[in-house]
């Protein structure tokens, strides 16, 4: 019979740690952009602790709880942007957008060519123009 109740608590115990532990890493890393939200927890989960009371801590090396710099214990959102912060190979790179800017510049890029009339003699040069800016003359 206590074997059934220890077991009962081990299976409770991992419940809980899969609860407040396991899962906030994992989301963490993925609000972060983390290439891999798994390796991530795998790699930070033996720095967090359920104390006495059942209650999340982020321990430092020696064990002890961690705190910011307003004295307020650290939290596994913390833990985890502080990581990928400090690790940047851990995040994904940015999508490029609308708003990217390229270094390479094309004067040409607003050109249509599908647009020009090839029997207005201006519109011939622009082709032309436009040929030799591509390399295609």
């Amino acid at each position: 019979m206590a074997e059934d109740k220890n077991a009962e608590i081990a299976k409770r115990d991992s419940v809980i740690r899969e609860y407040k532990i396991e899962t906030p890493l994992v989301n963490a890393a993925a609000k972060y952009r983390a290439v891999a939200p798994e390796q991530v927890r795998t790699l930070l989960k033996n720095n967090i602790n359920l104390n006495a009371d059942g209650e999340v801590e982020v321990l430092d090396n020696a064990g002890q709880v961690r705190y910011n710099d307003k004295g307020v214990a650290l939290t596994v959102d913390d833990l985890v942007g502080e990581f990928l912060q400090q690790n940047p190979h851990f995040v994904q790179a940015n999508p490029a957008t609308s708003s990217t800017k390229s270094s390479i510049t094309n004067s040409q890029s607003s050109l249509d060519i599908t647009k020009l009339d090839m029997k207005n003699p201006e519109h011939r040069k622009v082709y032309a123009e436009y040929r030799k800016t591509a390399g295609l003359a």
